[in-house]
């Protein structure tokens, strides 16, 4: 299958893209002779409708801009005014046509400023969309040209879609631009190129091959100069980069980045640089390197916005996530009035989230997480999210002893973020701590500033308990026991014996710990276990109880034999001749025991192997 084609006269061109054959010839060709006769008969009548018919705004020749001008003026001032608006209007065409923009935009709102109801015409909203257009002031060209009076306008259509291009997904308005591109025509050559290469950019981006060789042959006809020439040659390699040409590309793309227009020169410069990355010639560190030097060379628009973007996520890709940050962060602070700042800002979003929320945080050091946690905290989201990111840090800060910088963390928490039975529940931690960090007045501020009505009791009783804890460290054991209470949990418990041990009231010492230890009726003790009976044994024998010592030898000793602490504990119990043993030879004896662990345990021992959060 295929199409032959058997050319009639020189000059003709067949060319076969993906979007079907496209056949040309210099100057253009009818697909009849009666077709041509038609468009010469009726084309100057239509043309004279045509809102946008930019060959009749010219007005004497355009070297004599300045006489012309003020001819234009005098006649302004002379009109009466049922007509003058009319003269307003003739005289910013006039501007327009000359690349006057922003005086055409002046006369155009006194226009405005004199009769409101002027901007309900067609011809008004046309012009003044235009000139928006013309000013990449898109986004009120867009509003101008999607006027009611503009409804069944051609031009209107593809100045609108122009303008839409620009503001976002090009390739959407692809097909109204090809379809009413021929409208261009008759346009002065400044604005032709400017509108056909949007044209090529958006027929690029949709893919059409045939409708983005149609915009660029356009030009080519229109005799480009240098400047322009590299615009061809740039759109040229993105067309070639689509339909995968790829050496072409780099080829179009290197003339582009050596011509004299700098515009195209840029763009030309991040399409090879990106190209050729994909094809692994160029890597991710020279790309960045390059990436931070053209945002450098370009500034203010949606071009380095696109390089800030871009720089963020290659950042992102080397795990350099501070600079990934800073660089959204630039973007977001420099571009906010720009369509592409919120995706820089969902984008900065996205990454804290990743990093405190998805783990990646836990592959930069300690030091690293807490710095951007700080820096960027502004990132933080409210709610129940934000609070899972700074358990997850203050749990690591915990574990790798960074206790100061856990407590700043968990206080801002404490302050500003959680309330009711969440404060008192994050103020135990806070708590627990300060105590880690050697703070018990800390910690005993931290539980009272936190209280809450109807706490839950075990909620209740884990911050006893550790207040209990707190006053111990102050020296303070019996004000410690006596808000223990009655509790008879395991773990108040244990604290009550921990309080008189290290309290040194060695005969209630050794009264809570026989609560803690279990009978020996399986004939064997865990490690746990066997340390608590040698604990007991320790207390009893501090507080020369040796009765007790007898009693409790003939009960665990075959037990406690198939123990690591078999020799301390034979040592702690053998009956001594003379008396009881000087308490400061049996401490001696103690220390020379092997395998002897004391009852005595550090605080980070109520977490363990937990995380912070895991207490409550």
């Amino acid at each position: 299958q295929g199409v032959v084609i058997i050319p009639k006269s020189d000059g003709i061109r067949a060319v076969a893209n993906r979007s079907g054959i496209e056949i040309d010839v210099d100057g253009g060709m009818a697909l009849s002779k009666t077709a041509a006769e038609q468009i010469s008969t009726v084309g100057p009548k239509e043309d004279f409708k045509r809102v946008l018919n930019l060959a009749d705004w010219q007005i004497g020749k355009p070297d004599r801009y300045l006489a012309n001008k003020q001819a234009l003026q005098i006649a302004v001032a002379q009109e009466s005014p049922a007509t003058k608006q009319e003269a307003r209007l003739r005289f910013a065409r006039f501007e327009f046509i000359n690349g006057f923009y922003p005086e055409a935009l002046g006369i155009l709102r006194v226009m405005a400023a004199t009769d409101a109801e002027v901007e309900n015409t067609g011809p008004f909203r046309a012009l003044r969309g235009a000139t928006n257009v013309m000013m990449r002031r898109y986004q009120e060209a867009s509003d101008d040209l999607n006027h009611f009076s503009l409804s069944n306008e051609e031009d209107a259509r593809f100045w609108l879609s122009v303008a839409r291009s620009k503001i976002t997904n090009p390739e959407s308005q692809a097909q109204t631009l090809i379809q009413t591109g021929s409208t261009i025509r008759s346009y002065p050559h400044k604005v032709k190129i400017q509108l056909a290469l949007i044209g090529t950019e958006a027929a690029i981006a949709a893919g059409d091959d045939f409708g983005a060789q149609g915009f660029l042959d356009l030009i080519r006809r229109e005799n480009p100069n240098l400047k322009e020439k590299a615009a061809i040659d740039y759109l040229d390699g993105k067309l070639n980069q689509k339909i995968g040409e790829l050496r072409v590309a780099l080829d179009q793309y290197g003339k582009a980045e050596k011509g004299p227009n700098f515009l195209y020169n840029i763009l030309g410069q991040r399409d090879r640089l990106e190209l050729e990355h994909q094809l692994g010639t160029v890597s991710t560190d020279q790309l960045i390197e390059a990436y931070e030097k053209l945002r450098y060379r370009w500034r203010g628009d949606e071009i380095e916005l696109g390089f800030l973007l871009r720089l963020a996520d290659l950042y992102a890709e080397k795990k350099d996530y501070g600079s990934a940050l800073r660089t959204l962060k630039l973007a977001t602070s420099y571009f906010r009035d720009f369509p592409g700042a919120d995706k820089a800002g969902d984008k900065m979003s996205t990454l804290f989230e990743d990093l405190f929320l998805g783990g990646s945080a836990d592959k930069l050091t300690p030091v690293q997480s807490i710095a951007l946690f700080d820096e960027f905290r502004a990132l933080l989201p409210a709610g129940v999210k934000g609070d899972e990111m700074i358990r997850k840090l203050a749990d690591r800060l915990v574990s790798i002893d960074l206790l100061d910088q856990a407590i700043v963390l968990i206080e801002r928490q404490v302050q500003f973020r959680v309330v009711g039975i969440e404060r008192a529940r994050i103020g135990a931690r806070l708590a627990l701590v300060h105590l880690l960090n050697r703070e018990p007045q800390k910690a005993i501020d931290s539980l009272r500033e936190t209280t809450v009505p109807d706490e839950p009791a075990d909620l209740q009783a884990q911050r006893r308990r550790l207040e209990a804890r707190a006053l111990a460290d102050l020296e303070r054991a019996p004000d410690g026991i006596l808000l223990l209470g009655a509790d008879t949990s395991n773990e108040t418990r244990q604290l009550r014996a921990e309080i008189y041990w290290r309290s040194k009231d060695w005969p209630n010492a050794a009264k809570a710990l026989a609560d803690l230890v279990p009978e020996p009726d399986s004939g064997s003790l865990s490690d746990a276990n066997a340390r608590l009976v040698l604990d007991w044994a320790t207390a009893l024998t501090l507080a020369g109880d040796d009765r007790t010592i007898v009693r409790l030898r003939q009960r665990y000793l075959p037990p406690m034999a198939q123990t690591p602490y078999r020799d301390a504990f034979d040592l702690m119990t053998t009956s001594r001749e003379g008396g009881v043993m000087d308490p400061a030879a049996v401490r001696r004896q103690i220390e020379q025991a092997q395998n002897f662990k004391s009852f005595i345990v550090e605080y980070k021992d109520m977490i363990g192997d937990k995380p912070l959060s895991a207490i409550n």
